[in-house]
């Protein structure tokens, strides 16, 4: 914010807006099918926060273009983590920016063969846009943020899209940073992010544990707070690799840990999650892609959900908003 920069590409971004609305150039003629699938192979190589899916769902979805959850899976599966990014990695943003970029990680997918030329909104195509970046040239080794494709910190992206009995409409794991890919545990079922902190704190978690965070989605919050407190006492507590957290909130991209999110449908949709027991037990295997638990949930009613606002904007939002498996979007 505080770059020498900043107020040169300020005024540069206004007059490209000034272009752009006097061509009569919309965003729906720059958001394509082709540059989602390159936005989802991005996030996948800079091991990317999991909210980039809630965002490219609801942008696709505004755009008119068909966009899933499995669009993003596809990508993981198929794109490695090149940029040794924090939290599980090394470096910063800004450190990402001094080494060349998002230029300079497009140019090393690019070079992968992992994207494909698309307009952007300069005027000038993708790769025409790459090539006028002297810093994105592929293969410089004089920087250590992002690495060559050929030498990937990871051989696949940094997430992964989960199924099962505790997800059918899906969910997002995020597994940069922590090489775990398999819990087996009893659940520790919270009905607030407010409520799992306290038990943290309280020193009541336990290595093995799952701890769920349910009624934290887009219409149980309202809004779909991130989880960022819970998963920092986990980490401060010396239990970050040791447990996992499910929830159907979402986390912060500062996020470390065995961590899964967007859990859909959600609690407060009378969901999975509303039906889960102090103890059940929760297994969660990436490498057959489920969610699973050992209880009968069909035998059970849902916990009901907490009423935590009534009128306003957010109690409008709050039945309005879809699943976290379309975008938290609130148009049909």
């Amino acid at each position: 914010a505080t770059h020498t920069d900043k107020p040169a590409a300020a005024k540069r971004c206004g007059e490209l807006l000034m272009q752009l609305l006097a061509a009569n150039l919309r965003p729906r003629d720059i958001i394509t099918p082709t540059a989602l699938r390159n936005a989802t192979r991005a996030v996948a190589g800079t091991a990317g926060s999991t909210n980039a899916v809630l965002h490219l769902l609801a942008i696709a979805h505004e755009a008119g273009v068909a966009l899933d959850l499995e669009t993003f899976e596809d990508a993981s599966r198929s794109t490695p983590v090149i940029a040794d990014l924090k939290p599980g990695g090394r470096y910063t943003a800004v450190e990402l920016f001094e080494a060349g970029g998002t230029a300079r990680v497009l140019a090393e997918l690019r070079a992968a063969g992992l994207l494909t030329d698309a307009p952007t909104v300069s005027g000038r195509r993708l790769f025409e846009e790459l090539d006028a970046a002297p810093a994105a040239a592929a293969g410089n080794a004089a920087q250590p943020v992002v690495l060559d494709h050929r030498h990937p910190l990871s051989a696949r992206g940094g997430y992964s899209i989960l199924y099962g009995a505790l997800a059918p409409e899906g969910c997002i794991v995020k597994l940069a940073g922590h090489g775990r890919s398999r819990h087996e545990g009893p659940a520790r079922v919270f009905d607030s992010e407010e409520a799992a902190f306290a038990a943290v704190q309280a020193r009541q978690i336990q290595p093995g544990d799952v701890i769920v965070i349910r009624f934290e989605g887009p219409a149980g919050g309202p809004g779909m707070r991130e989880m960022l407190a819970v998963t920092a006492a986990l980490v401060g507590q010396g239990l970050g690799n040791d447990v996992a957290l499910i929830t159907d909130g979402r986390f912060s991209g500062a996020t470390y840990g065995f961590m899964v999110g967007h859990m859909a449908p959600e609690a407060a949709r009378g969901g999975p999650l509303a039906r889960l027991r102090e103890g059940d037990r929760i297994v969660i295997d990436v490498a057959q892609r489920r969610i699973d638990t050992d209880a009968d949930l069909d035998r059970r009613e849902p916990t009901p959900a907490p009423v935590r606002v009534s009128h306003g904007a957010l109690a409008k939002y709050a039945r309005l908003v879809s699943s976290a498996s379309r975008g938290a979007i609130t148009t049909a």
